[in-house]
């Protein structure tokens, strides 16, 4: 699955679909046969593409613009 936005470089994409399946920055690291350092810029950029601050906002971001699921819509339900 590729992220549906024309604004990440395909490294960027990778990193953030394999954070998604649950793997942290050194497991990223590893597996993409990138330093830390370089998993870290590729998330600075990311996270500033996306105008997001945390790996929540990240989680969010994918659910919305992605999946296209209101996360504000179905956390406020009554």
């Amino acid at each position: 699955m590729v992220i549906d936005t024309p604004r990440l470089t395909k490294a960027e994409d990778q990193i953030v679909r394999l954070k998604l399946q649950g793997l942290t920055r050194k497991q990223i690291a590893e597996f993409t046969k990138r330093s830390k350092g370089t998993i870290q810029r590729h998330f600075q950029n990311v996270y500033e593409k996306l105008n997001i601050q945390s790996e929540i906002d990240l989680y969010n971001w994918y659910a919305e613009n992605v999946l296209k699921i209101n996360i504000r819509n179905l956390l406020h339900k009554d």
